[in-house]
């Protein structure tokens, strides 16, 4: 279908440039007249323009804004709405002052939905997946309340710790990635390459005399060389698979449910989630947002997905008639301190307040525990992999010795 080029006015009375898609200049002027702008030009895409378009396109293929690109779209709509700027403003002035096409694109999108009469959020959801649902649940909420600037901010503060935190535990785990990577490739070297070569200095003497920690290393040699390519390719079959599992939703609803029964992960996932399901729930209560409209948005921060379907039976019961502490603890997954502190709030009308400190408390606990466990794992994965190794350099440095004990016989 042909693309036309159109320049019109808005009733209020705002120059407006786009482009729109219809089967004639006719069409074209129709469509645009019924919704309310004054055409005062409309002309067919020529070829050079299109060409120009695409080389000028963004070739990345992404469709959602990653957790920089969200941050910065939140905090810099938020603060310039925050300080009074009318949203069709702040749009353009954040249009002005961004370099990144993604987010140039999106802001211009949101800017001509704005202008047509469309909020903020039915201008995001016209965005398809480009905004996570829970934001776009949020922003619709900020506007029904008047209090979009703050929401924006909050938002845009919960989403840096949130990567903040997902950066430190990153950078935490490089170095134990590292060496892993580094001793597993050792040991393979050492049981595919040297010990091998060791063993042919025993073709004539035979294995008979040879210490018996030498004789379990060449057994382990024999089957690392054995199954180092079905080891590959299963590993790499194992990949291919949970990455297409892994968009199953069954899939990872079960996976979570048993990351959550493990030991010590799981107890630390689940202050990691509790904290961020308070901390949203404290920013939209304290943004005016009622309990029954916080809650799904609170639960639809959270990530865990076994844990955030168990939390949709609390909104059940909550607009039953239920309160929200007791909601809480009849689901089984939230912490008993977090819901006695719940039952506070609400006893004493400071709910707000209370679950923001207390989403304070979690975070840094949680923090603190996983700092911990990340200063454990180097120096452990360290002293594993070095007594492997030594192991292996044992068995070979006692299999020179006794063929030296061999030729002096």
């Amino acid at each position: 279908m042909p693309v036309f080029h159109y320049i019109a006015v808005s009733p209020n009375n705002e120059r407006i440039a786009g482009r729109t898609v219809a089967d004639s200049v006719d069409a074209a002027v129709r469509a645009l007249v019924a919704q309310r702008l004054t055409v005062l030009r409309v002309t067919p895409q020529s070829w050079t323009r299109r060409a120009w378009e695409l080389l000028n396109r963004d070739v990345t293929a992404r469709s959602k804004l990653n957790s920089r690109e969200l941050v910065t779209f939140a905090h810099e709509l938020g603060s310039l709405i925050e300080a009074g700027i009318p949203v069709n403003s702040a749009l353009a002035l954040s249009i002005n002052g961004t370099r990144n096409r993604m987010l140039r694109s999106t802001y211009e999108t949101i800017l001509t939905h704005v202008k047509e009469g469309a909020s903020i959020h039915r201008a995001l959801g016209k965005l398809g997946d480009r905004f996570p649902g829970r934001f776009t649940a949020l922003v619709e909420a900020s506007e029904e309340t008047g209090m979009l600037g703050a929401c924006l901010s909050r938002a845009a503060r919960e989403l840096q710790a949130k990567q903040e935190f997902a950066d430190e535990l990153r950078n935490a785990l490089i170095y134990p990635a590292f060496i892993l990577v580094t001793a597993c490739a050792a040991i393979l070297v050492l049981l595919t390459v040297v010990v091998p070569n060791i063993e042919t200095l025993f073709g004539e003497v035979g294995l008979k005399n040879v210490p018996a920690v030498t004789r379990m290393v060449i057994a382990l040699s024999h089957a690392a060389r054995a199954l180092v390519i079905p080891a590959g390719i299963l590993f790499a079959v194992a990949i291919v698979l949970s990455v297409l599992l892994r968009r199953q939703d069954f899939v990872r609803g079960a996976v979570d449910g048993f990351v959550l029964r493990l030991p010590f992960i799981g107890r630390l996932v689940s202050l990691v989630e509790t904290g961020r399901l308070l901390r949203v729930l404290g920013e939209l209560l304290s943004g005016g947002v009622s309990v029954a409209r916080a809650l799904p948005l609170a639960i639809a921060a959270i990530s865990n997905r076994h844990m955030r379907a168990k939390l949709v039976g609390a909104r059940s019961s909550l607009l039953e008639g239920s309160n929200l502490a007791d909601a809480l603890d009849a689901v089984g997954c939230v912490p008993p301190d977090a819901v006695q502190v719940v039952r506070v709030g609400e006893k004493s009308g400071k709910l707000a307040e209370l679950s923001l400190q207390t989403a304070s408390v979690y975070e840094h606990r949680s923090r603190s525990e996983l700092k911990a466990v990340t200063i454990l794992i180097g120096p452990t994965l360290t002293i594993v992999f070095g007594l492997v190794a030594g192991g292996i350099i044992y068995a070979v440095m006692t299999t020179i010795l006794s063929l030296n004990e061999l030729a002096f016989r």
